[in-house]
């Protein structure tokens, strides 16, 4: 019996939220097979060299224009802001290529302390490109807060990556819940970063699926809970 309710846990502590309509990735392979088509944004149009910096503040959107990023250079639906930081507000930190380690122009938070949020316009897939920031120090997870019609749902990342094209983290929802807002922060020690992301909603015919690590500790609960009423069953019969 304490094998079988081993096996009942295992399945309340995989990465798909089984109670509510949303699933997370972290294969963006997978990710995309299920969500094709969403609209991507990156920053390479941004207007710093490579190994050089500069501040903008936020929020970003379709209709920004200074000197870094012009109009409907950050697509329609979206909105970038970071909140926080006790000394420099609502600043966002853009990076070229190989300014702090990273493989691709990425932008972050102007502070260890601040939060970078995403807002869109309710839609059902979201996936992110995460990058840190740590001087030096250990790489830190992200604390990520998604905001849907249904409530607030939060999860922790595995440790971000300080150099390379960043860490997959992939929302997908369903069942009538839309993703309203996602915002992330380390809980101090590392500067949020985004490498990318891609949003939009699924084709009609779409169903999301769990990964298949999901799967197989999905199924082996169902075995758990399975052996539960066959030895039910088999008590009752001797009785």
């Amino acid at each position: 019996m304490k094998k079988v309710c081993f096996s009942v846990v295992l399945v309340l502590s995989t990465s798909v939220d089984l109670f509510g309509g949303l699933m997370t990735y972290t294969s963006r392979s997978q990710f995309q097979s299920l969500a094709p088509g969403l609209t991507m944004q990156d920053f390479a149009v941004a207007r710093v060299m490579n190994g050089a910096d500069a501040l903008v503040t936020g929020p970003l959107n379709q209709f920004t224009d200074n000197a870094i990023f012009k109009p409907n250079e950050i697509k329609p639906g979206l909105t970038i802001s970071s909140s926080g930081s006790t000394a420099v507000g609502n600043q966002i930190y853009v990076a070229g290529v190989n300014t702090i380690g990273n493989s691709a122009k990425s932008i972050y938070t102007n502070g260890s302390n601040a939060t970078m949020r995403l807002d869109f316009q309710a839609v059902s897939a979201v996936g992110l490109g995460l990058i840190g920031f740590t001087n030096g120090n250990p790489p830190r997870a992200f604390n990520l807060t998604v905001l849907t019609n249904m409530g607030t749902r939060n999860f922790t990342t595995p440790s971000i990556p300080t150099a390379g094209p960043g860490f997959f983290y992939g929302f997908i929802a369903s069942g009538g819940e839309v993703i309203n807002s996602i915002s992330f922060q380390s809980g101090g020690g590392a500067n949020e970063g985004l490498a990318n992301l891609e949003y939009g909603n699924l084709p009609a015919t779409t169903t999301p699926v769990p990964e298949p690590t999901s799967f197989a500790i999905f199924g082996l609960g169902l075995a758990g809970f399975g052996a539960v009423r066959y030895r039910r069953r088999k008590k009752l019969a001797a009785e």
